[in-house]
């Protein structure tokens, strides 16, 4: 009788292990959606920065291709129009 007690008793263990082990498992695995969720959002945002810079240098560039006596008439004449 004593045997068989011990038995359930180790079952019981067995049993409770295996739940917290799947319990432990599920955790991880929705950390890992929440993850990849945030680094997805992360990579947009990245990308969109990244667009905005090359946008900026491609207009800094234009800018400063220009002689500087047209930049200085066309900033002269968009403050002429702002007014």
């Amino acid at each position: 009788k004593a045997e068989r007690s011990k038995r359930v008793e180790i079952r019981a263990q067995s049993k409770s292990a295996s739940g917290q082990a799947k319990k432990h498992t599920d955790e991880l695995l929705a950390k890992e959606e929440e993850y990849k969720l945030l680094n997805a959002e992360l990579e947009a945002k990245t990308a969109d920065l990244v667009r905005q810079a090359e946008q900026l240098m491609r207009e800094q560039s234009e800018v400063l291709s220009k002689p500087l006596s047209n930049v200085l008439l066309t900033d002269t004449e968009e403050e002429e129009t702002s007014r």
